[in-house]
């Protein structure tokens, strides 16, 4: 590892960081650097298309900058940008709280879950039809979707632990892949009552 002294001013903050910062987290920083300086160096880039870019670090460097510190170890890096912008995320990703439109805006889903995100950590990426279902209101609807406790029905969840299960519950209740009015998407839910259901059992 290459560690040297950069003056502050000739550093780059990266515009795709998505890192944000609290105000507590701020203080905890800027009394670290007061009392300790940098015990860990600004991991910085020396790729010769990406000069001086800051990959990790850019909290400290704002509150140095603030603090009057003209000059700060580096840890030197040689990196293109994709790789650069991985290991941003995995440098922040167990220490930093992240800005959902900086994630959403300069990084794909799926380079995401490979630096060790999680799945439901990456709402911002949910599409229209996700977006769509998990935000409608079903509360003047006739029967609800989704069953809440003291509503005027009840309700009854089926689940199919395996295909066989699925594919004999679709052929008695007769369900067919529908396709949205809205987008593309295809599926086979529906909600039946249990008139529907006792007519689609008796005609088998």
């Amino acid at each position: 590892m290459e560690i040297v002294n950069i003056p502050i001013d000739e550093l780059k903050f990266a515009d795709y960081n998505p890192r944000t910062l609290s105000r507590k987290g701020h203080e905890g920083i800027s009394k670290s650097l007061k009392k300790y300086g940098f015990v860990l160096p600004i991991v910085v880039n020396k790729h010769e298309s990406r000069m001086n870019i800051i990959i990790g670090g850019h909290q400290r460097v704002r509150i140095a900058k603030e603090l009057g510190i003209k000059e700060v170890p580096c840890s030197i890096e040689y990196h293109e940008l994709k790789d650069e912008k991985e290991l941003n995320i995995r440098l922040n990703k167990n220490t930093g709280e992240f800005d959902d439109d900086g994630l959403a805006n300069y990084f794909d889903k799926e380079d995401l879950l490979e630096y060790g995100f999680a799945e439901q950590e990456l709402g911002m990426f949910m599409d229209e039809f996700e977006e769509e279902f998990y935000s409608y209101d079903d509360s003047n609807a006739e029967m609800p979707i989704i069953a809440k406790f003291s509503e005027k029905y009840d309700a009854l969840m089926i689940v199919c632990k395996n295909e066989i299960d699925l594919t004999f519950l679709q052929t008695a209740l007769n369900i067919q892949t529908t396709q949205s009015y809205k987008n593309t998407h295809t599926g086979k839910g529906m909600v039946i009552d249990v008139e529907q259901f006792r007519k689609a059992w008796q005609s088998k």
